[in-house]
């Protein structure tokens, strides 16, 4: 075909005009290709007014021909295929056409960019392409920069990942984000300007990124931080709309915080995201660690200084952020320096100057222990927890997890979804690929190939259940430490054990639906009467998601202050839960006491009475089970009244106590003679009836632990004197109070 130049540039249409009958009404673009130039794309506009086999440039000169058009130039036209190749985002840098119409006049880039996208909706561009825009009785020359496309693609577990790569040819629709930049020689104003179309991609949320159950915390991020972006900056001026600058994800390890902050940035029209980890901002130098922090906000205020709110949006993910931001003052022999990052990153969120072009995203596990400066508007102002999922959250989070597995019809999401109880997103992942290992091991043999094991692969509800019997959740319960403290059972001796334990369910019913939700209880009894064992039981058969134990036993050779940061560490976890259970076991020995002295630690007594007070974060349930065997030590320290209830713990003390007790060993050989707790063989129906006849009328003061011991004790001994012996021996604990038998 024969080109031409169009000779009027005042009326330029940046299309190639060709007769409207040469190509087909399907035809939009065609690629051109002249000499030995590669082919390059132009949308063309049908026209009577060009002859046939002819082609018109109606474009300003293209600096790729060095031929003079006027005369016609033979060249290569084809159509273009135009699927798939829309754009997400296009960058042009805009200059006056002619620099002898330059003014002093400002122009409004977000009504350039507005006009831009509206009068070449559906047309074609390439990087370099010269354009030209009339504006404002003006003309503009604009040059296209930049262009990305959002590409879908998969990961090696089949979840679907959307990312923005660079391109170099592209079409522009009514998605497309159109951005303006005045070019560095340009002495025009290009004033108050921001990008065309939403801040997020069509149709984007958490759960089309591979984030599930956080729908809440995502209306709340929507509301909070991006919806001010939403508006028209010169009308957000007009308003006094100020934007949210940062972010800080808090909550238990393994909750999302980081896949949230990653993902942020693939769901917006922004930058790359410069993603850091805290101590990766520490230097060895000195003056390092603040030029890092600079360095990160180079890019922004660059931007800012030479486009001003035409910026494109900047986001920096510090991830474990406590690491350079703990509180000032609170670290000794460092030089100062955490102390000047902290104060460089204050300066640089909201400083004497303003950047509004940037999104701080901060990770942490310990929010108490980032500075409160960082805390105030203007810096880190929405804070948000990332906490534990419930039910539906754990099910949404199942369901992306196993989307493209093949499930058996046996599996039931929503029963697993249910049983997984304080289990993190990581651990519920970590569930599904241990249930992958067992499926893979059921259907391998030596015999097939990779290919016909895995188009045989089908996952059952059982491989499910083994994988979550293989994930031990980290704020889960600690069962397997506290089961062995009640490895007897409760043995109802007397009425004094049923009242015990039918207060205990309905202190455990309180703290399951108290509008406070705290209770505490205090288990208090003479030593080896069972208040252990009791407090165990409670906690056990609460059914709580999260239960644990602070025990001296666990804290053996601590310092005080390692025994303070335990418990403290005890209780933070506890309020991470929304329904928890904590245990302070024989709290006497817990803060050293000793009544020869008498010495005890103030440190931990503090500690406990602050603990023991503290009201849980809203919507957290929390019962905590205290046991002790000096009650009056506890009142004169002023303990008692943080309880909400005391339960009394008693000895035997009648002679009918110790025959139930004896009758029920008896029961439980009887009914499990296998089973490895059963003190089992240790009397006859005659020997219990003799210890009866005995004991009548005699006072006896013995624990529930220190009986059962002497009584698996007695299973050794012969026969002949079994009965003798072991009365001898309750008499030598004083126990028993009698002169002869």
């Amino acid at each position: 075909m024969k080109a031409y130049h169009s000779n009027s540039a005042e009326t330029f249409t940046n299309r190639v005009l060709v007769n409207n009958k040469e190509f087909d009404k399907t035809v939009k673009h065609v690629n051109i290709k002249v000499g030995q130039n590669d082919p390059l794309p132009f949308t063309i506009k049908p026209t009577s007014e060009v002859e046939l086999n002819t082609i018109t440039f109606d474009i300003p000169k293209p600096q790729w021909i060095d031929l003079d058009l006027s005369r016609g130039l033979t060249i290569d036209v084809t159509p273009y295929d135009d699927k798939n190749r829309y754009v997400s985002q296009i960058i042009l840098e805009v200059d006056f056409l002619y620099k002898t119409e330059t003014t002093t006049e400002n122009y409004v880039a977000n009504k350039m960019q507005r006009q831009f996208a509206s009068a070449f909706h559906d047309q074609v561009f390439f990087v370099d392409q010269i354009v030209t825009l009339k504006h404002a009785n003006q003309s503009f020359k604009l040059v296209v920069k930049e262009m990305k496309q959002l590409l879908l693609s998969c990961d090696t577990s089949g979840t679907e990942q959307q990312t923005l790569e660079d391109c170099k040819v592209g079409i522009v629709n009514q998605n497309t984000v159109v951005s303006m930049q005045k070019a560095d020689s340009s002495s025009m104003n290009l004033v108050t300007t921001d990008s065309i179309g939403t801040l997020f991609h069509p149709k984007m949320d958490f759960r089309s990124v591979g984030i599930g159950g956080l729908d809440k915390e995502f209306d709340e991020l929507n509301r909070r931080v991006f919806a001010s972006r939403r508006i028209v900056l010169e009308n957000a001026e007009e308003s006094s709309l100020k934007h949210v600058r940062g972010i800080l994800l808090y909550g238990p390890p393994g909750t999302g915080k980081s896949l949230i902050a990653k993902k942020i940035g693939m769901m917006l029209h922004t930058t790359d995201p410069k993603i850091v980890s805290g101590p990766e901002i520490l230097d060895k130098f000195i003056g390092g660690s603040e030029g890092n922090i600079r360095n990160l906000f180079a890019d922004a205020e660059r931007d800012f200084n030479n486009l001003g709110n035409a910026s494109p949006l900047h986001i920096i993910i510090f991830d474990e952020i406590d690491a350079i931001c703990k509180a000032r003052g609170s670290i000794a022999g460092s030089a100062g320096v955490n102390d000047s990052v902290v104060n460089q990153l204050l300066a640089k969120m909201d400083g004497v100057q303003k950047l509004d072009n940037i999104l701080v995203i901060g990770m942490t596990n310990r929010k108490d222990m980032i500075d409160d400066a960082l805390l105030r508007p203007g810096r880190f102002e929405v804070q948000l927890e990332i906490g534990l999922p419930d039910k539906e959250a754990r099910l949404q989070i199942l369901e992306i997890h196993t989307k493209n597995m093949k499930l058996d019809e046996s599996v039931n999401l929503d029963e697993i979804a249910r049983d997984t109880q304080n289990f993190s997103g990581a651990e519920i992942e970590g569930l599904v690929k241990s249930a992958q290992s067992y499926a893979i091991k059921r259907s391998t043999n030596d015999n097939q190939t990779d290919l016909e094991i895995q188009q045989k692969l089908v996952y059952q509800h059982d491989d499910f259940i083994n994988g979550k019997n293989e994930i031990t959740p980290a704020l889960g319960s600690h069962t397997d430490t506290i089961r062995p403290l009640k490895r007897g059972g409760i043995i109802y001796w007397g009425a004094p054990v049923k009242s015990i334990v039918e207060d205990g369910e309905l202190f455990v019913n309180q703290a399951r639906n108290s509008s406070t939700g705290l209770v505490t209880i205090l288990l208090e009894g003479p030593p080896n009467s069972g208040k252990t064992a009791l407090a165990s039981h409670f906690a056990l058969e609460s059914g709580f998601p999260f239960i644990r134990i602070c025990s001296p036993e666990n804290m053996v050779a601590f310092t005080d202050t390692a025994k303070c940061n335990r418990i403290n560490k005890e209780f933070d976890d506890a309020y991470k839960s929304p329904l928890s259970c904590l245990i302070v076991d024989n709290i006497e020995r817990l803060i050293d006491y000793n009544e020869m002295g008498p010495r005890f630690s103030n440190m931990i007594l503090q500690t406990l009475l602050v603990v023991l007070k503290k009201q849980p974060p809203e919507e957290r349930k929390l019962l905590i089970l205290c046991t002790t065997s000096c009650k009056k030590l506890l009142a004169d320290m002023e303990v008692l009244t943080t309880f909400t209830a005391i339960l009394p713990v008693p000895n035997l003390t009648e002679p009918e106590h110790l025959n139930n007790v004896l009758q029920h060993v008896c029961d439980l050989e009887t009914s499990k003679p296998n089973n490895a707790v059963n003190i089992a063989k240790c009397f006859t129906a005659e020997e219990r009836n003799k210890i009866a006849r005995i004991i009548q009328g005699k006072r006896i003061q013995v624990g529930i632990k220190k009986l059962l011991a002497l009584v698996d004790m007695s299973r050794e001994m012969e026969s002949d004197y079994r009965v003798a012996k072991f009365l001898a021996k309750l008499e030598d604990e004083n126990c028993l109070e009698m002169k002869a038998y």
